[in-house]
């Protein structure tokens, strides 16, 4: 999908950011981590631009792939459950 018509899709359902329904949160999420693949400068200027209108969970995840490239941070050795052996 071209970046200007993802843009303009994902600005279109900026009135469904604030949804309660996990599922919209999580999709809106998903396109942004994908287009910045594609016009990473766009969706940083559309973060920017509208990024106290998202949920913190799209911002942060977003924000992590920007910086790092992984959609969450990696967990280290003292973060992984114990499995009681």
């Amino acid at each position: 999908m071209d970046p200007r018509a993802l843009a303009a899709e994902v600005e279109a359902s900026l009135e469904n950011a604030a949804e309660p329904d996990d599922v919209v949160r999580k999709a809106l999420s998903w396109a942004l981590r994908e287009a910045l693949g594609r016009d990473r400068d766009a969706v940083l200027a559309f973060l920017a631009r509208h990024g106290e209108a998202l949920p913190a969970r799209v911002r942060r995840e977003v924000g992590h792939k920007a910086r790092t490239g992984l959609k969450a941070p990696r967990r280290g050795p003292a973060d992984r459950p114990s499995d009681g052996s």
